[in-house]
């Protein structure tokens, strides 16, 4: 009996950083890193440079100069995932 499988990836280290661009639109196309001491979430532009959840805040300074961190809203994207209602 054949089965077949759904894999399903969601970049949610982007997501966190999304949010950020979306809620303050000043930041959008720019790198930014959600955290400080650890990057917590980076964005598809500072991705392009390397930086990546999990990497120490200097070793992403690094890598980008002009990136920018923010403290986040982690507790409050909730609502951002949840699809629409039909």
């Amino acid at each position: 009996m054949a089965t077949t499988a759904t894999i399903l990836h969601a970049d949610l280290d982007a997501f966190y950083a999304s949010v950020e661009q979306l809620l303050d639109p000043s930041l959008r196309g720019k790198p930014i890193a959600v955290g400080g001491g650890v990057v917590l979430a980076a964005s598809y532009e500072a991705k392009a440079f390397g930086v990546r959840g999990g990497m120490p805040g200097r070793q992403a300074s690094g890598l980008c100069p002009q990136l920018i961190f923010v403290s986040g809203h982690l507790g409050n994207t909730n609502g951002w995932a949840t699809p629409p209602s039909k």
